[in-house]
């Protein structure tokens, strides 16, 4: 009979064992189109189209458009995300067939504008704004979801080239930011097309990757728990923010995965939102200073009058520069023809702004300076200026409750923010659990030669060294028997079996390893690789010299005295410390600083294995940066991968077998290989 094999591959948070409690079937796969700036300055546009395409069995997706304002994004960045998915695609599409096809994908893929549009907010069609038209012109019962993720250029362009597709649209857009980047088109919509379906996303999706939210996901841990090891996309990951997850453009995502996306004040994973009625619009003719307050993401309009100037109408010709940290961002201001100027600027948050216009039309005077108080509730007070909006359009609820910080509607998507990205584990844990599977595969056919062996089933003293009193040691017919002391909490009750030969380089050790207690107390096994002394005072490097000084051998001695790769298995341990867990350190003592530092990641909790009775084939493979441990009981594998690239590697020492107070097992067929000429 062939054997089962499932390897566990992730860290188990405790609610990763049950269903997300706020999604809701969604009426139908809705049509979406995702407008993106991806390749530019912010790169978690590339994590959100890592989501989405391996979310895309949940979505019709008729386009993917490069709609940069402001960097240097493009068509060819989402082509590069479409091939790494394609790498990836038939492990994903053994657990969904529905994931799209590559080929189409491509297909749909479009350029749209590059760079911000001018003051009229539309210029001229793009490759993109022409996709927009046609697939909102496509006979069908639903509407086109316009998810932006960027600036609103191509949108605006599309709405002006072909306004009827008004009825037949609904948009999603990602705020904040790109409605920093692209005031002119924004202006444009919100002036021509009040009655356009529209969710005004300007701040709740901070509340995706704010780490101000008291939920069990660390976004700057969530990569080596959940995605380290996944596919080319796992790997390509790693590239952006380091892996750290910020994703600020999934929620549009989220709120279509999670019921009727027609309802936006219902609760949702991408967000709950309230009717605008106006959209706010603040008209000055003259330089603002510290007496002037508006919104956060209101349209700020600086007008003026001057020479008439012999340029078209919509050039830019004069500047208005920001401090940005270290730098400046310069915003255009433009010509609007009869000797009026004009400039649209919209703070993405609160603070207080200082800038100054630079002209470039000669007689064109300008105030030198300005500045500007920007407060943190949208959409603020009325102006008469402001733009009316019509009963669809919605934003970020004001509900001070609903603050995350200083972020407005921020708690409308961070309280779901475990349960996505938990689900999300789910579909990580396709790739790396079957990349663990192959790399594991591929190191146990590297060209290992058998160093030692020894059946265990005769006396120790010729091969091994014993660390401890109080075990009784016994050679049966069916291997060693090691009976630990039986006091808890007492150190003298451990016991350390060491090889008295020393290995080096790549390591694959086998042995059969039987549990033969049942006792509740708080213990483990461990095996130790490559241990080697600290070469500080008597703790020598040959760690044979120092036996003694292990008579007792207590925990500390070894992680503050020792460097070694250690795993620990069979364990007895309460829920609350992760139960019966695998889990990897590499001592470091040099640090002064005990076992912190030392956890190699993924860690597995709850793995419910090492049955008592039960011989388990125990292989443990150190080459490269990974740390294996498989364990099978006849019948069933299961494989336990760790990264071991995060500290400094080690490449010789001794062999070790611990066990805890209260522990009695058997072990057998002891067999250490490496690979002949590779330290």
């Amino acid at each position: 009979m062939m054997n089962t094999f499932r390897s566990l591959v992730l860290l188990f948070f405790p609610l990763l064992t049950v269903a997300a409690q706020a999604q809701q079937p969604v009426p139908s796969k809705p049509r979406i189109l995702v407008s993106t700036d991806i390749g530019g300055t912010d790169p978690d546009d590339n994590q959100s189209m890592a989501h989405l395409l391996m979310y895309s069995d949940r979505f019709t997706i008729e386009g993917l458009v490069s709609s940069p304002s402001y960097g240097e994004g493009n068509k060819e960045e989402i082509l590069r995300m479409i091939g790494l998915y394609e790498k990836d695609l038939p492990r994903l599409k053994a657990h969904r067939s529905e994931l799209a096809d590559p080929d189409y994908l491509r297909s749909v893929t479009k350029q749209g504008r590059r760079g911000t549009a001018p003051w009229a907010g539309y210029s001229g069609a793009t490759e993109g704004s022409e996709w927009i038209v046609e697939c909102a012109q496509k006979e069908s019962g639903q509407p086109l979801w316009v998810l932006v993720w960027g600036g609103l250029d191509d949108l605006a362009q599309a709405l002006h080239d072909a306004p009827e597709i008004q009825s037949r649209i609904r948009v999603y857009w990602i705020g904040g930011p790109n409605k920093k980047w692209s005031a002119n088109s924004y202006a444009y919509i919100a002036e021509h097309f009040p009655a356009l379906w529209f969710i005004e996303d300007n701040s709740s999706y901070y509340g995706f990757f704010s780490k101000n939210i008291p939920d069990a996901v660390d976004p700057s841990n969530y990569y080596e728990q959940h995605i380290r090891g996944g596919g080319y996309l796992g790997a390509d990951f790693k590239n952006y923010l380091n892996g750290e997850i910020k994703m600020g453009d999934t929620p549009s995502l989220l709120y279509m995965m999670d019921g009727d996306p027609n309802d936006p004040t219902r609760e949702s994973w991408g967000g709950s939102f309230e009717r605008l009625a106006f959209s706010s619009r603040v008209v000055f003719d003259r330089a603002t200073s510290l007496t002037d307050t508006v919104a956060f993401c209101a349209v700020v309009e600086y007008r003026f009058e001057g020479p008439e100037a012999d340029i078209a109408p919509d050039s830019a010709c004069f500047w208005m520069d920001v401090p940005y940290g270290n730098t400046v961002q310069r915003w255009a201001g433009y010509y609007l023809g009869g000797g009026r100027y004009g400039l649209r600027y919209i703070p993405k948050q609160a603070e207080t702004l200082r800038f100054r216009f630079v002209p470039a039309v000669p007689g064109l005077s300008l105030p030198s300076e300005g500045a500007l108080v920007v407060d943190n509730r949208w959409p603020g007070k009325r102006y008469a200026t402001d733009y009316p909006l019509g009963a669809d359009w919605y934003t970020d609820k004001g509900d001070p409750a609903l603050y995350v910080g200083r972020i407005q509607g921020g708690k409308t998507v961070s309280k779901w923010r475990q349960d996505a990205l938990m689900d999300w584990a789910r579909r990580w844990k396709w790739l790396t659990e079957d990349s663990a599977e192959q790399a594991f595969a591929a190191a146990e056919q590297l060209p290992w030669t058998v160093a030692f062996e020894d059946d265990l089933r005769s006396g120790i003293e010729t091969n091994w060294l014993l660390d401890g009193t109080q075990a009784q040691v016994s050679p049966t017919p069916r291997g060693l028997e090691i009976v630990s002391g039986p006091q808890v909490n007492n150190d003298s009750a451990h016991v350390v079996l060491w090889t008295r030969e020393r290995f080096s380089g790549p390591l694959k050790i086998e042995y059969d390893f039987t549990r033969l207690d049942d006792s509740p107390a708080e213990s483990v096994c461990i095996v130790y690789l490559h241990a080697a002394g600290s070469g500080v005072g008597p703790y020598a490097e040959d760690i044979t010299a120092w036996s003694d000084l292990r008579r007792v051998p207590a925990m500390k001695c070894y992680f503050d005295r020792m460097n070694a790769y250690h795993i620990s298995y069979a364990v007895t341990s309460p829920a609350t410390e992760g139960g019966d867990y695998v889990r990897a350190r590499r001592y470091v003592p040099e640090t002064g600083k005990g076992l912190s530092g030392t956890a190699l990641t993924p860690e597995y909790d709850r793995v419910d294995w090492f049955r008592r009775g039960v011989t388990y084939r125990m292989t443990v493979i150190l080459s490269g940066d990974r740390l294996y441990l498989q364990a099978s009981d006849g019948t069933e594998k299961r494989l336990f991968w760790f990264d071991t690239s995060t500290l400094p590697p080690l490449d010789e020492g001794y062999i070790g077998l611990r066990q805890m107070w209260a522990r009695a097992s058997r072990y057998a067929n002891f067999r250490v290989s490496t690979i002949v000429g590779e330290e």
